[in-house]
């Protein structure tokens, strides 16, 4: 309660986990030989948490694995798997988080205080559960604040499974929650007295919680060996103090994430 954002392996998909957005993994070699990938593309997502207007980013995706470790830049989020075992991976996770200002297009929203863009530092941990026709792709993520944007945590759980029908398409499908701490919640999602003087807007002051809870769909074609298109599809939907935010209130509780990327396997 209120106290007033084709290669034929699995992969884990969750609402905001350290994950692949716009390409399936690629797996390594049996001989633990070099293998990657990189991904250009666009992506569109709501300005700010909470917001209806969008705005549309350039996408960047690089994967390098040595064997069964790998490191991973995908869009703002840096990781890495420092285990060498084919079907769990957990390591370290740093994210760039973008901050709000007055630029965006809501005018009450603008007059807020500007939030910082920030730096978040964690741990990151995938499996799969073999349920024989049906495998489930697992993941969880955990995140603090390094920054000093709002001194708390968020985290996520999410669950995915891939299908493959005929020669070209992929199909992976997933669900998954989000949970943020107090901090987070009163940074993106509260109005401060000030800030309701500022703007107009109710004051606000949320708990943290489960904030969200959403599906992923991921369709790749493949154009040959070594290529691939893929289209993205993310649905959030805020709840709790999220979703009763003034801010959100004005504009969506429904956050929808579009991309489209070109892959090159190496």
């Amino acid at each position: 309660m209120a106290r007033s954002e084709h290669p034929r392996v699995r992969r884990s998909i969750g609402v905001a986990a350290c994950l692949v957005v716009l390409a399936g993994p690629v797996a390594a070699e049996d001989t633990g030989g070099f293998s990657g990938r990189a991904t250009v593309g666009i992506v569109t997502v709501p300005e700010y948490e909470g917001a209806e207007d969008r705005q549309t980013f350039p996408l960047l995706s690089l994967r390098y694995q040595p064997g069964e470790r790998w490191i991973e830049f995908e869009g703002t989020t840096l990781c890495a798997n420092l285990l060498a075992s084919g079907r769990l991976s957990a390591g370290p996770v740093l994210r760039y988080r973008f901050g709000r200002d007055d630029g965006v297009s809501d005018s009450a929203v603008a007059a807020l205080p500007e939030i910082d863009a920030g730096a978040e530092l964690g741990v990151f941990l995938r499996t799969t559960l073999d349920m024989g026709t049906l495998p489930v792709d697992l993941s969880a993520e955990i995140l603090a604040d390094v920054s000093g944007v709002h001194d708390s945590w968020s985290a996520s759980l999410g669950a995915g499974h891939t299908t493959f029908v005929g020669e070209r398409w992929r199909i992976t499908a997933g669900a998954g929650i989000d949970v943020i701490g107090d901090g987070y919640a009163e940074t993106r999602y509260g109005v401060t007295a000030a800030g309701a003087a500022a703007s107009g807007l109710p004051a606000y002051r949320p708990d943290g919680g489960l904030a969200a809870a959403g599906l992923t769909l991921n369709l790749g074609y493949s154009l040959g060996p070594g290529s691939e298109i893929t289209g993205l599809l993310v649905w959030r939907r805020l709840l709790g103090d999220a979703a009763d935010s003034p801010i959100t209130e004005r504009g969506s509780a429904d956050q929808l994430l579009v991309g489209l990327g070109y892959t090159w396997l190496f």
